[in-house]
């Protein structure tokens, strides 16, 4: 039996680890001028949130303020220099499928979702703007993926969830730190 420990503080398990699929979430420092301004304010090293469904990264769904919802690639999209963190998390396969099936479809219909200027004001302010699902910022974009699948990972609204929260939640496990041109994905275990 292996085991996901929630925020509520509650364990659940699942009978079979082949019953379980690894999903992995990036912070990175993205180094704009806008994340500079991110890593200032939230005083933490990391002012972007992405996740995977692969060790690969290549496909990886983020929010950002280049037109909402993207695929990002960590080879393509981020400069060889920039820094970041690799988490995994396993979770049962029926949620992994769910989880996938959503962030494809999302970007199917990108047009419709937009970046979160007044989701981050509300993190700013600690005061909750908006309420809408079409509209994120991409650490409140990861973590909705997994709350409307049924996994709530953090005691607080996803609104209020930092790229930095990802590295400091013990559901998730550490897999790499440091340079996007220093990344091999054939050295991440399953």
């Amino acid at each position: 039996m292996t085991g996901l420990l929630l925020e509520s503080g509650v364990d659940v398990f699942y009978e079979d680890v082949r019953d379980m699929q690894p999903i992995y979430v990036l912070v990175s420092n993205t180094k704009s001028r806008v994340a500079k301004v991110i890593t200032n304010v939230t005083n933490t090293p990391y002012n972007h949130a992405s996740i995977s469904f692969d060790k690969n990264l290549n496909n990886m769904y983020g929010f950002n303020m280049n037109g909402g919802i993207n695929i990002e690639n960590l080879y393509e999209n981020y400069a060889p220099d920039a820094t970041f963190s690799l988490y995994r998390i396993n979770v049962p396969i029926v949620h992994f499928q769910s989880m996938k099936q959503k962030a494809e479809a999302m970007y199917s219909h990108r047009d419709e979702y937009k970046y979160s200027f007044k989701g981050l004001i509300s993190y700013l302010t600690g005061k909750q703007i908006t309420k809408s699902n079409k509209e994120f910022f991409c650490s409140q974009f990861v973590t909705w993926l997994f709350e409307s699948n049924g996994i709530k990972i953090f005691k607080k609204p996803a609104w209020k969830v930092s790229p930095y929260d990802f590295a400091t939640n013990k559901n998730f496990q550490f897999i790499y730190r440091g340079k996007v041109k220093n990344y091999h994905p054939d050295r991440v275990k399953k």
